[in-house]
């Protein structure tokens, strides 16, 4: 008696197994692209992470240039004043910010009698509010030397915010210190990032021909 024999189907099974070894393969292909994407992604935000990091030390590099500025160069009578400092000078604290020297206000006789202008000036620092005007414009700003591990662009305005009570004297009396609000742009990263840090000050007022003791009362950033 002949018997039949059930052969198996190996075109279809071997097709089966190339088809798992494509999805293997196509999943494998996957991953590797997954992981390469991450590790690119890392590889940016470290460069990112680095660069702001640099652009902040800059802003600093610059905010103490200022600060330096303030201490070691005498302030006349004649630069705070208005009657004595007309608009454009850029040389003294005026409306327009020439020179980086900024003063919205009044101030034309004793301390106590000196009022800066604008309600806003508090909430909106006239280096974020006038941002526009003043970091394009080349004469209303001042630029800082970079040193030479530097890769950005370094500029400052100064404001004069009138004056308070110092260590070494009193409004009421005529004796008291300058008060400064100073802010820098710090730009790197091929222009794509930005750092600003504002600083309050103030200066015990000198004569002529001296330098004047500087005091930090606060400072803020912005990136």
């Amino acid at each position: 008696m002949a018997t039949n024999k059930i052969m198996p189907n190996t075109n279809r099974t071997q097709g089966a197994a190339l088809l798992v070894c494509l999805l293997l393969t196509a999943l494998a292909a996957l991953l590797g692209v997954t992981v390469l994407q991450g590790s690119v992604l890392q590889l940016k935000m470290a460069d990112n992470a680095q660069q702001a990091q640099a652009v902040f030390i800059a802003a600093e590099h610059g905010l103490r240039y200022a600060e330096r500025y303030l201490a070691l160069h005498p302030l006349s009578t004649a630069q705070l004043h208005n009657a004595y400092c007309p608009t454009g000078a850029a040389d003294c604290f005026e409306a327009s910010c020439a020179g980086g020297l900024c003063f919205v206000g009044q101030h034309r006789g004793r301390q106590q009698d000196c009022t800066p202008y604008d309600a806003t000036w508090d909430s909106e620092p006239i280096g974020w509010s006038r941002a526009s005007l003043l970091w394009v414009a080349a004469n209303k700003h001042r630029t800082v030397p970079l040193e030479a591990e530097e890769d950005a662009s370094i500029q400052f305005i100064i404001e004069f915010r009138c004056f308070v009570d110092g260590p070494q004297g009193a409004v009421a009396d005529d004796e008291g210190a300058a008060y400064y609000r100073i802010t820098v742009l710090a730009t790197g990263g091929a222009a794509t990032v930005q750092v600003m840090l504002q600083s309050t000050v103030s200066v015990q007022w000198v004569t002529a021909g001296q330098s004047g003791r500087l005091w930090r009362h606060a400072w803020r950033a912005e990136g």
